[in-house]
């Protein structure tokens, strides 16, 4: 079956091999994930582009594109993604002539995350419930927002128990 598809090869190099391509990449992808999201983002500092850059992507475009995906959603009201955004373990001020090497695989920082970091379940209720508060707890409107289910909603705000009376009440006042 294979050979089928296989009439016209098409090699593509890895996106590390073509860091010219992650600024246009990444600013697609900041605008496309800012309209999903319902963010403010609208571009990213020169710091954060540095960081970009630097990254060895070993999960190539897709790894960019989650990246950027999760920056814009941690940026809050933030009209720039900045290097504290992307996740990465980049310093937040780059100075341009500091060359990091760089290092496939996880280091030693990021195999111990520190207590204060939010996990993904803490996100994506915190992103939720953020929708619901700006949608002034109509849920309805909440899941359209977030591009799910009123169902899939009503089973996470269930989940969520006390924490969404308090930001129903927030919304009321």
């Amino acid at each position: 079956m294979f050979f089928r598809l296989n009439v016209v090869p098409i090699q593509v190099p890895p996106l590390r091999e073509r860091i010219e391509d992650v600024p246009s990449l990444a600013e697609d992808f900041t605008r496309r994930f800012s309209r999903k999201h319902g963010a403010r983002v609208h571009s990213l500092s020169p710091d954060a582009m540095r960081a970009l850059k630097m990254h060895h992507w070993p999960g190539n475009v897709r790894e960019l594109q989650n990246v950027i995906e999760r920056a814009v959603i941690l940026s809050g009201d933030c009209a720039q993604l900045e290097p504290e955004h992307l996740g990465l373990g980049i310093p937040a001020r780059l100075d341009p002539d500091v060359v990091i090497p760089k290092t496939p695989g996880p280091t030693r920082a990021a195999e111990s995350a520190p207590e204060d970091f939010p996990t993904l379940a803490e996100l994506e209720k915190q992103h939720i419930l953020a929708a619901l508060g700006r949608c002034e707890g109509n849920r309805t409107h909440a899941a359209k927002v977030l591009e799910i289910s009123i169902r899939t909603l009503r089973n996470k705000l269930h989940e969520y128990n006390g924490d969404v009376e308090r930001a129903e009440l927030a919304s009321d006042a």
